[in-house]
């Protein structure tokens, strides 16, 4: 029931997009022989009542809400993220060097922890997550699904051309400095905020290749 903004930040895998502003004119759209549940963005579930109750006045006669979005992003349900949509346009996920306009993509641990747990299919196939550390660093502790390229090594030859980018370093220092040599390259990868350091202060899993 949020803006479109909102919800390509990210929304529910498998939602579709009706502000609550335009409820009334295309509530059209909605199937009338299915089940609808809305759902809102905001910590209280006021606007999903709201609209669910809209939605009955409309005729819908199966309409339910749900009560909590963070909450069923807490059970590890399936959440949708455009990052194409998302770069830089939240000021919690955007780093130090994107503030001073250098244009770096930095999305939360929490965005790839999702990717991760939802679609851990699709790692190597449309998303790649590189961890640019040292290798001995890399076998301590890694992201899981991450594949291990030190920055020296980054090259053409290495990284994929037709697939999302996710860079981790050890605490999100270094992104600059990485960026300005991918982009030599042509790429534009989404660094992980605060690195593997960060990744780590979530609790999120971690890997290790140590015997």
């Amino acid at each position: 029931m949020e803006s479109k903004e909102v919800y390509n930040k990210e929304h529910i895998d498998g939602a579709v997009s009706l502000p609550m502003s335009e409820l009334k004119t295309k509530f059209i759209q909605l199937p009338k022989d299915k089940k609808i549940i809305v759902y809102s963005h905001c910590c209280s579930a006021t606007k999903a009542a709201a609209a669910a109750k809209e939605l009955k006045n409309l005729n819908f006669k199966e309409v339910a809400y749900l009560s909590s979005y963070a909450e069923y992003k807490k059970l590890g349900m399936p959440v949708a993220v455009d990052l194409t949509d998302y770069k830089n346009k939240n000021t919690n996920q955007i780093s130090h060097s994107a503030r001073k306009k250098k244009q770096v993509s930095s999305v939360s641990a929490e965005i790839v922890y999702s990717r991760i747990r939802n679609h851990p299919e699709n790692a190597g196939k449309h998303y790649v997550i590189i961890d640019v550390r040292r290798k001995r660093e890399y076998k301590k502790g890694h992201i899981p699904l991450s594949v291990n390229i030190p920055v020296k090594k980054l090259s053409a030859k290495r990284l994929p051309k037709d697939k999302e980018i996710f860079i981790c370093d050890s605490d999100g220092k270094t992104y600059e400095k990485i960026l300005k040599k991918l982009k030599k390259l042509d790429y534009t990868p989404h660094f992980i905020e605060s690195g593997f350091s960060g990744w780590q202060a979530q609790g999120y899993a971690v890997k290790t290749e140590e015997k």
